[in-house]
């Protein structure tokens, strides 16, 4: 059986690193902005592709380096699999939720308003930018990280 996710997209929500606590695992949630392949612009909604904003859950190391690098609107690309879980929400009904357990975060590109403050305290993260580089050009997973999307960023809020 195969249980594989691969998504591309913007980060839609600033992330704020938690840490659980039974063992003080580092966790984060990623709300990330992913245009559906080969969806058509809906006129119903002033022409724009639709747009579906799945829940990303990271774990430890990844979900700091992901929470240190990754700023509202930054794309990003994420493998890992598909998870449903439950619990009791305050009432005792039984809730639902499916979420994407992520294995490998990569780092693809800043904002424009992200790449501009970046810019502008470049002399201050020196160390933080040369690592953010490396990251984003350590691409082990095959995939084309550098082909552009069709998608116009200025369309996102972002």
């Amino acid at each position: 059986m195969m249980n594989s996710v691969q998504l591309v997209g913007r980060v839609a929500k600033p992330l704020v690193l938690n840490n659980t606590n039974n063992s003080g695992k580092a966790v984060t949630n990623m709300i990330l902005a992913c245009e559906r392949p080969g969806a058509k612009p809906d006129p119903n909604n002033d022409g724009k592709v639709p747009v579906d904003f799945p829940n990303v859950v990271i774990w430890g190391e990844m979900a700091k380096n992901s929470c240190k690098y990754l700023g509202l609107g930054d794309l990003a690309g994420v493998v890992g699999r598909v998870q449903t879980r439950s619990y009791q929400d305050s009432t005792g009904k039984t809730q639902f939720v499916t979420e994407i357990v992520a294995d490998q975060v990569k780092f693809l590109g800043k904002s424009k308003k992200n790449l501009e403050s970046s810019n502008q305290s470049h002399n201050n993260q020196a160390n933080d930018n040369q690592h953010y580089e490396q990251d984003n050009n350590n691409n082990n997973s095959g995939w084309d990280w550098n082909s552009s999307s069709s998608s116009n960023e200025d369309e996102y809020p972002f």
